[in-house]
């Protein structure tokens, strides 16, 4: 069971930051603790759980990465911050020797590394990627929306929803990423519009396509991807100007998958078989306006959805039937991210 979970809240206004939340025995929620920072978006925890990365606001000019301690009771303190050179950071993630870190930039279309001295974050390079897509509105430049370490540890894999394609820089411990060695997968048909991944081991991935509104199985070796199969997230064809695929998570024993549509406002759980195979299992209204992010809870017997544009968070119950509302919800400035711990 987690001993709690974080919430990130995007907003320029005094709510703006990251709520610590917790289940009581009871099964109600109960807040823990408040960290202010404008414009908390995704976040990411370490192994040990004490730190935390968050990407936040800092001016018009960047984007921002903060480093966070996290504590056994849930409180967070802010260690130190530092300037992505990048708009629209959107996701951000440890190197698997924790002593990088990377934010992928959406909107600049760039990938910031930086190094951690201790506590103190030490930006180590920006690379910028170049190109276009084939959808004339959503690819007309790069949009890296994620980023993460590969299981093997030799690369920092980059999806870029503009290019259609997944870049995986070569990746040297202590020295960081090469902008040089780098290798890319293109995804296809064009204009799919790859947004985030989930590994489901060391050579099986799952991809979700924004705006193909798609799920993909992907074989992964030595930064390599090739696709194997693909299946719509939605039970009826739509383009992405009506609906749009969202979150993609993968819950703790490996067995479920979890894939959320914006505008037609749905979240689909798929089963996980041990080849990587899926199979759907459920498909349901999340309650909410835009379900940004999603994730599971307590090992999977929870299940929340971040509705952005409803501002709450709407929580299920796994039962016999699948995963039901139970009941509980919050109310909070532009949910962006669930990051249970």
């Amino acid at each position: 069971m987690d001993r709690f979970f974080l919430i990130a809240a995007y907003s320029d206004c005094a709510e703006s930051g990251i709520y610590t939340y917790r289940f009581t025995a009871q099964n109600r929620l109960e807040k823990l603790d408040f960290t202010p920072l404008k414009g908390a978006g995704y976040l990411a925890k370490n192994r040990a759980g004490n730190r935390v990365l968050a990407t936040c606001t800092l001016d018009d000019s960047t984007d921002g990465a903060a480093l966070l301690s996290l504590d056994e009771t849930g409180h967070l303190q802010l260690l130190d911050c530092a300037p992505t050179q990048g708009l629209s950071s959107c996701h951000i993630a440890f190197s698997l020797d924790e002593k990088f870190f990377y934010t992928a930039n959406y909107r600049t279309g760039s990938l910031t590394e930086f190094r951690l001295d201790g506590d103190k974050i030490v930006q180590s390079q920006l690379i910028c990627h170049a190109g276009c897509g084939t959808h004339p509105k959503r690819q007309e430049a790069p949009h890296i929306h994620y980023v993460q370490p590969t299981p093997d540890g030799n690369f920092i894999a980059c999806v870029d929803l503009g290019l259609d394609a997944i870049d995986c820089y070569r990746f040297t411990q202590g020295k960081g990423i090469s902008a040089t060695d780098v290798k890319r997968s293109t995804i296809a048909p064009a204009g799919s519009g790859p947004r985030h991944l989930e590994f489901l081991n060391g050579h099986c991935a799952f991809l979700v396509n924004e705006l193909a509104n798609t799920v993909m199985m992907l074989d992964y070796l030595d930064g390599a991807f090739q696709v194997k199969r693909c299946l719509p997230t939605l039970p009826f064809a739509l383009d992405c100007y009506t609906s749009k695929a969202g979150a993609i998570r993968l819950s703790v024993d490996h067995q479920m998958l979890a894939v959320s549509n914006r505008g037609v406002d749905s979240l689909v759980f798929y089963q996980v078989f041990p080849d990587g195979e899926l199979a759907q299992r459920q498909f349901c209204y999340c309650g909410g306006k835009s379900p940004r992010d999603v994730n599971f809870l307590d090992g999977g017997k929870r299940f929340a959805s971040a509705d952005e544009f409803s501002e709450k968070v709407t929580f299920f119950t796994l039962t016999e039937r699948g995963f039901e509302p139970d009941g509980n919800e919050l109310t909070l400035p532009r949910p962006l991210c669930i990051l249970p711990c």
